[in-house]
């Protein structure tokens, strides 16, 4: 229930962050796909202290913000992480990632590089069912992992691909995730592969 509600407050900080923004969701917050952004939802490297997390777009409209609310209560272990980043980012060590996609279209917005993208949030159709914050998988542990011992990614930044990154299973075989339209749920992990969750104007 703790998990839930911190995505709750996380996603109740994306959804109030948007009308100071014209209507424009925050950057994805990757490691190197399209690398450091001022628009991230979260600041996340500790290796610009410039931009601490407390100062992330979302972390603003946060109520009472803490970084206890960027990580679940389960998500105790770091080795898979730490074993994943070799760069001077330093490892990724929230549990919750925005959606995103392998070509930029998803919840999240590309602000850098030559191929911007930004969503805005009237373009979501059926925001109920779209997928924005999940609780993505920090190790192939049996009872965290759909991917018990496998080699699909671990969490290394805020940043979600459908196919190639992985939901947790740690809460009874289930992962956390906050929806478009604000609503926390616990839900399959395997949804997270299903376009009609994971494209937001499908």
């Amino acid at each position: 229930m703790r998990c839930l509600n911190n995505l709750k407050q996380v996603g109740f900080g994306v959804l109030q962050y948007l009308p100071d923004n014209n209507d424009i969701f925050p950057a994805c917050a990757s490691r190197n796909t399209y690398g450091f952004q001022p628009e991230d939802w979260i600041y996340w490297r500790t290796n610009l202290p410039s931009y601490p997390v407390e100062r992330s777009p979302a972390a603003k409209y946060i109520p009472s913000f803490s970084t206890n609310k960027l990580r679940c209560p389960a998500d105790r272990d770091d080795s898979g992480r730490k074993a994943t980043s070799s760069d001077s980012h330093a490892p990724y060590v929230y549990s919750y990632s925005m959606l995103s996609a392998p070509t930029g279209l998803g919840i999240s917005s590309i602000f850098g590089g030559p191929q911007r993208y930004y969503l805005k949030q009237e373009a979501i159709r059926n925001p109920a069912n779209k997928l924005m914050l999940v609780e993505e998988q920090t190790s192939h542990k049996r009872n965290e992992s759909i991917d018990p011992g496998g080699s699909s990614s671990i969490i290394g930044d805020g940043r979600f691909v459908p196919g190639s990154d992985k939901m947790t299973a740690r809460h009874d075989k289930r992962g956390q995730t906050t929806f478009a339209d604000g609503h926390a749920e616990n839900v399959r992990p395997r949804i997270t592969d299903t376009a009609k969750f994971s494209v937001p104007t499908l």
